[in-house]
């Protein structure tokens, strides 16, 4: 894999917010524990595929977020429109 170590910019800012930091944190968690579709870097340069230990559930993060999503679309409930016309 070709890495894009030359023509990025990178940005770092600091969370204060409790919720946010918190919500941050369980993403990189997520990615971390992505088995399926991330790779790790050797300390020669090259990269290896994560799969799953034997036995061990596949844990893509792309996919738990996506599930994540759509739990959450379809746990709110519908909005009001008139509410959605009060706050006009």
């Amino acid at each position: 894999m070709e890495r894009n170590l030359n023509k990025r910019v990178e940005t770092i800012t600091p969370v204060f917010d409790e919720k946010i930091q918190e919500e941050l944190t369980e993403i990189l968690d997520v990615y971390e524990r992505d088995n399926a579709s991330a790779w790790d870097c050797q300390p020669d340069g090259t990269y290896t595929p994560r799969r799953p230990a034997q036995g061990e559930d596949r844990r893509a993060a792309q996919e738990v977020f996506i599930r994540r999503a759509r739990e959450s679309r379809n746990s709110e409930s519908p909005a009001d429109p008139k509410s959605a016309d009060a706050a006009v």
